[in-house]
């Protein structure tokens, strides 16, 4: 049976919760972080500053980010471990000026996560059994685009 994990709605930007800590085994650790989910963020994970800082994050390099409004800026980047559903990852983690977390397609990539987003809600389910999922959708015969009437059998 599939695992659904549940995201939320906050000031209407889908976000889910997660665990950020340093990537060495002393590192301080900062539970329920609130992320927002940025499907047009290709990377793994931007965080504020001042979260690099308390966890003490290095800077590893910088990068070039590309801004909704198309254009681009140089961003610096630090490993962090993320805590997702029970799975820990390490990626590299964009540090920004801005107050809030994202989470980029990376992140959804890197966890094994297919995403789901409705009108009022939001759900992630493994890569494996979302295949299970939609092999039980069938296509028009006359188009390409698969149907939303699910076959039952």
């Amino acid at each position: 049976m599939s695992k659904l994990i549940q995201g939320f709605y906050q000031d209407e930007d889908p976000c889910l919760r997660l665990t950020l800590e340093g990537p060495s085994t002393d590192s301080p650790q900062i539970e329920s972080v609130c992320g927002v989910i940025d499907t047009g963020f290709t990377g793994f994970i931007q965080i504020p500053e001042r979260m690099k800082d308390f966890l003490n994050l290095q800077i590893e390099g910088a990068g070039e980010s590309s801004l909704a409004d198309g254009s681009k800026r140089e961003a610096p980047w630090a490993e962090v471990k993320a805590i997702f559903s029970e799975d820990t990852v390490v990626g590299p983690a964009v540090i920004s000026e801005a107050d809030e977390v994202l989470i980029g397609m990376g992140f959804l990539r890197e966890f094994r996560k297919a995403l789901v987003i409705a009108r009022k809600h939001i759900w992630l389910i493994d890569e494996d059994d979302f295949y299970g999922v939609v092999t039980n959708f069938r296509k028009p015969k006359d188009e390409g685009i698969p149907s939303l009437e699910a076959i039952t059998t």
